[in-house]
């Protein structure tokens, strides 16, 4: 895999999420570095470490895996040495969705949680599909042939959960973001750098 492609890739989404942010009308008048970052490292790390629990717990059950990585697989190809890269830049959409919606915060976090769902698939399949078309090559390749092998509808119980703990934490995680960033690094670099 050519190491331009990987660098260049996260950059490219991340202007994208922030052309979109500038353009939206409903967002605030600046971006609050500190959470920005927090929703960054929180989900490059809750992603990775959910993706070995939820691999490893999904091969147990059905005794096949739901996906494999293909750039740069770790933890038996449940996660990749790139997995933070890809969940950080879903933090940085989250944080962009969260702000510009703040408005509609009244729906229920049921709701929240249902729509969140169905959002991580269709962000999954875009992640997928447009590294496909620079690089020639998926990320990660779902087994279940549902929705073509980009992502799956397998997943949804697992993305509805996904959409509770990451609402329930960061809510809780806004009181200190840097430390609470700091930490999260630490941990994503233990489990998917230091145990591969």
């Amino acid at each position: 895999m050519n190491a331009l492609t990987l660098l260049i890739f996260p950059a490219l989404w991340l202007c994208a999420l922030l052309s979109i942010f500038v353009l939206s009308r409903h967002r605030p008048k600046e971006i609050n570095k500190g959470v920005l970052l927090l929703y960054i490292c929180f989900m490059a790390t809750l992603g990775p470490i959910g993706e070995i629990v939820v691999g490893t717990f999904y091969e147990a059950v059905i005794g096949q895996p739901l996906w494999q990585y293909k750039i740069l697989p770790t933890h038996q190809a449940y996660t990749s040495l790139y997995a933070p890269v890809i969940w950080g830049i879903s933090g940085a959409y989250l944080y962009y969705i969260h702000e510009i919606l703040r408005a509609f915060s009244s729906m229920s976090k049921w709701f929240q949680a249902t729509s969140r769902m169905f959002e991580t698939i269709l962000v999954e399949s875009l992640l997928n599909i447009s590294f496909l078309l620079i690089s020639g090559s998926l990320i990660f390749y779902y087994l279940p042939a549902d929705l073509f092998h980009i992502t799956s509808l397998q997943t949804l119980p697992f993305y509805f959960i996904l959409g509770i703990v990451v609402m329930k934490s960061i809510k809780r995680l806004k009181a200190d973001p840097l430390f609470y960033s700091a930490m999260c690094l630490f941990m994503m670099f233990v489990v998917v750098y230091l145990t591969s």
